[in-house]
């Protein structure tokens, strides 16, 4: 490098701080400069810049894994490039009456009193893989939940009609293999009307009742573990509701060590967080944050990580996302408080979807055509009469180690195709269907954007899967 290059003549720590305010797909272009940035850039991803771009977007990598780190590292920001500029490397348009569901590679979908399966990747030689129905015995009535995790195993809920009852009656299938594994449903599942799965992982499947949630083991159904579970703190009892529902709502996160339960009891103001050792049946931490309306827990890509959103509907939608990251004592603790606020009369706030931990929001537009936006920090940092008279700002529940942001959206950049045909050179305008009206957006695995529609008069919604990833074929490229 030349004497005149600022990276000579910068201390590390000085250039590392320069770099810091730059997003990764920024930062890759910095390498072409010259042999000294690309060196001391690929330095500083190894050592920092991978936590400080993508914190929660990936698992831990040690710090002997280099080259997997910069690898990783490209990867997420080839991603990032696409989401920010709304362009998906490919599409998928699937129709269903109800209950579309995306874990991992594998997505699953009712028509009728049928189910079908498709793998989402694509097969070594470009090809895709075709959608497939389940063979289920019986065929599929009165289903009230469908569950998939990323392996491929599915988890059909349903309540079975018998003489003067009804019974609730659980399956077990393996996808890849067209079988079901097994049923339950009478004593194992207690007879509960309460009682309802909540969430499944690789190894296990979880029950939810009113006072009590139950570990089953995914392959077999046997019982593991039963924790009690008490009421929610915020729920006052009254003469017409004596012992009311606590409102609940259950998230998972796994790692390769353990996977961990997250119970959120909501109430007004102040909801409790309960983290619970799933392979243990324990409850190891429990804590109060400071939420609004609608709390929701939002889990990290990197499954480690999550986030507690709530809103406020005003002329306005304002929302409050407060971060979590594991620290080395083993336990969870608020890393960010942000505050986002967005104008959505034109579309709905059940139309808006976020992305907490890459800061990016997407909505139909008045075209009904997704669009995607960046959020921008916006924190006022002169006038404290601003920052504690705008929005409901939620200060964060440990003021000592949270950062508190003011966000909005940035421009909006429209969703397209990309080419029907590898000699194709531009990409294509995705053109809603004029029958169809937008129901739903929302993320799904930090890469994919799914939109559902629904017809002006009778008929099954159809969904879009909109993946941003690197999962392209060759050939064909990414038509619908």
């Amino acid at each position: 490098m030349g004497s005149s290059d600022p990276f000579q003549r910068f201390s590390f720590e000085t250039a590392a701080h320069i770099l810091s305010y730059l997003d990764a797909p920024s930062i890759i272009r910095c390498e072409g400069v010259s042999r000294g940035w690309k060196y001391f850039i690929q330095a500083w991803i190894a050592n920092f810049g991978f936590a400080t771009n993508f914190l929660g977007q990936v698992k831990q990598y040690k710090a002997d894994h280099r080259d997997e780190i910069l690898r990783r590292f490209k990867e997420l920001a080839a991603i990032e490039a696409n989401l920010v500029s709304g362009k998906p490397t490919s599409v998928r348009k699937i129709e269903a009456d109800h209950r579309f569901i995306v874990t991992g590679d594998f997505a699953a979908w009712r028509i009728s009193d049928d189910i079908h399966w498709q793998r989402l990747n694509f097969r070594a030689d470009g090809s895709v893989f075709k959608a497939r129905r389940l063979n289920c015995e019986p065929r599929v009535q009165w289903c009230d939940k469908l569950m998939l995790n990323a392996n491929g195993y599915l988890l059909v809920s349903r309540m079975c009609t018998r003489i003067r009852s009804q019974v609730k009656r659980v399956d077990v299938y393996c996808l890849e293999e067209q079988r079901k594994l097994y049923t339950m449903q009478g004593s194992q599942l207690e007879q509960d009307v309460t009682s309802t799965p909540v969430t499944i992982s690789a190894t296990q499947i979880y029950f939810a009742s009113r006072f009590s949630l139950r570990v089953h083991d995914l392959l077999s159904g046997d019982l593991l573990h039963t924790v009690p579970l008490k009421d929610d703190p915020g729920l006052v009892t009254t003469p017409m509701t004596p012992t009311p529902h606590p409102r609940r709502s259950f998230a998972l996160l796994q790692d390769d060590q353990r996977e961990l339960i997250i119970i959120l009891h909501n109430s007004r103001l102040v909801s409790v967080i309960q983290i619970l050792d799933g392979g243990a049946g324990s409850v190891i931490q429990e804590f109060q944050v400071k939420t609004r309306r609608s709390p929701r827990v939002v889990v990290a890509p990197n499954q480690r990580d999550f986030a507690v959103v709530s809103e406020n509907v005003a002329p306005t939608l304002e929302l409050s996302v407060e971060k979590f990251s594991l620290g080395p004592d083993g336990l969870f603790h608020s890393s960010a408080t942000e505050a986002i606020v967005s104008d959505f009369r034109n579309t709905g706030s059940y139309l808006f979807a976020l992305d907490p931990f890459r800061s990016l929001v997407a909505t139909p537009e008045s075209r009904c055509i997704p669009a995607i936006r960046g959020l921008v920090d916006s924190t006022p940092r002169h006038s404290a009469e601003e920052n504690s008279s705008s929005l409901a700002h939620c200060p964060p529940s440990d003021p000592r180690t949270a950062s508190w942001r003011l966000l909005r959206p940035g421009p909006e950049r429209e969703i397209t195709l990309p080419p029907k045909y590898a000699h194709h050179k531009s990409r294509r305008p995705y053109v809603p269907d004029s029958n169809y009206s937008p129901k739903g957006v929302c993320f799904v695995d930090g890469d994919r954007l799914l939109l559902r529609t629904m017809s002006h008069t009778l008929g099954p919604a159809v969904y879009y899967l909109f993946d941003f990833g690197l999962r392209v074929r060759s050939g064909r490229k990414g038509g619908t």
